[in-house]
């Protein structure tokens, strides 16, 4: 069983191996992450539920922020929880969605890395549907942000 003491010392290797430059004050990788965190809980908060924890909170710490963002809406159909006449009643409301997009320069080598083995482009394209009241949920690219986590787990100094 691991205590604090132990769990903290874990937490403390995972970002010396990602600081860049040990010789130098501070580490930038983990500056940054604080800061996406930050930024996510600011920005996408979903009632009691802090924005880092969203979708697209976990898409802003994993990635950064994306270069371009589409906005759409189309008509899509959805049926009715009702019937009538024994047949289920469908309604067409209009869907708005959010495309999140990364080319290849804005991924980390480790996760281009990982997209290519994968047989995949070095690009990310994550779609949200905006569903009002601060909710948007990951509706395309789930694989995606999994291969951007597993990418942090891989990034480490090259002299490691």
């Amino acid at each position: 069983m691991r205590d604090d003491r132990s769990v903290l010392a874990a937490i403390d290797r995972f970002w010396q191996r990602r600081d860049p430059d040990p010789t130098v004050p501070g580490n930038p990788a983990h500056k940054s992450f604080e800061e996406r965190v930050a930024a996510a809980d600011s920005l996408y908060a979903d009632g009691e539920k802090r924005g880092s924890m969203t979708p697209r909170g976990r898409s802003l710490v994993l990635l950064g922020s994306p270069s371009a963002l589409r906005y759409s809406q189309k008509p899509v159909r959805t049926l009715q929880p009702r019937r009538v006449a024994g047949e289920a009643v469908s309604k067409i409301r209009i869907a708005s969605f959010e495309e999140w997009i990364y080319g290849p320069d804005e991924l980390t080598p480790a996760l281009r890395n990982l997209l290519t083995a994968a047989g995949r482009e070095p690009s990310v394209a994550l779609l949200f549907e905006d569903l009002g009241n601060d909710q948007a949920p990951l509706i395309e690219g789930q694989d995606l942000l999994g291969l951007a986590a597993k990418s942090w787990l891989r990034q480490v100094r090259e002299d490691d």
